[in-house]
């Protein structure tokens, strides 16, 4: 799962990891972070909303994590020691903050910077998550991104009904399950690409809660 092929500037984009609830997931997710700094990565979680940012931040802390919160623009085609010098092993930013980065028009050679993005939420507009992964592609080097999901979150709770979530029970799933699954994948972008198409003038939000309060479901 975690090997690399030789292009320097492969881009991974793994399937979304599903748990049952967020407390089951919490854990998860910082091993996964810790791991993949382990491996000399820089790690980047990612959240949509500053409500879910701040549930993250305090997370991180009760699991005594060392991160750092990314607030400047990085300018991914830097020298890697400038790269590194920004930035913490583990770091938390808002994915609309992240895509400010820069990316200049003559990159250096980064073969031995790695990135692993971590992304704790999907947002109601599947565009914002498209826009992310757009952004993904254009980095220089090594990219690793994976969806950290759970079935309570608002927009999965939204996009996948209960009958799916008792299917995954049957095939063996458990609240300490941590899954993947291409049938409920295709489940949630299906839905969030309708309720795109039907949500055209949406408000923002802090909150998924807030933002089905302000613009439907």
């Amino acid at each position: 799962m975690f090997g690399w092929l030789n292009n320097s500037n492969r881009k991974i984009f793994f399937s979304d990891h599903f748990a049952f609830s967020q407390t089951a997931l919490d854990q998860t997710i910082c091993e996964a972070a810790r791991f993949q700094a382990d491996q000399g990565d820089l790690v980047f979680l990612l959240a949509h909303f500053p409500e879910t940012f701040e549930r993250i931040q305090n997370m991180l802390e009760s699991h005594e994590v060392d991160y750092g919160i990314a607030t400047e623009p990085i300018d991914w085609a830097a020298n890697l020691v400038l790269i590194r010098s920004k930035l913490s092993k583990i770091s938390l930013s808002l994915t609309e903050s992240f895509q400010h980065a820069l990316i200049t028009t003559e990159p250096q050679s980064n073969r031995e910077l790695k990135l692993s993005i971590i992304v704790v939420e999907r947002h109601p507009l599947i565009s914002m998550d498209e826009s992310l992964k757009a952004f993904v592609r254009k980095i220089p080097f090594h990219v690793k991104l994976g969806y950290y999901l759970a079935f309570d979150q608002p927009v999965v709770d939204y996009a996948v009904e209960k009958g799916l979530r008792l299917l995954m029970k049957q095939f063996g799933m458990t609240n300490h399950s941590l899954v993947t699954s291409e049938l409920i994948s295709r489940r949630i972008r299906r839905k969030l690409k309708i309720y795109q198409r039907t949500h055209l003038n949406c408000v923002p939000a802090d909150s998924p809660q807030e933002w089905y309060e302000l613009n439907g479901r």
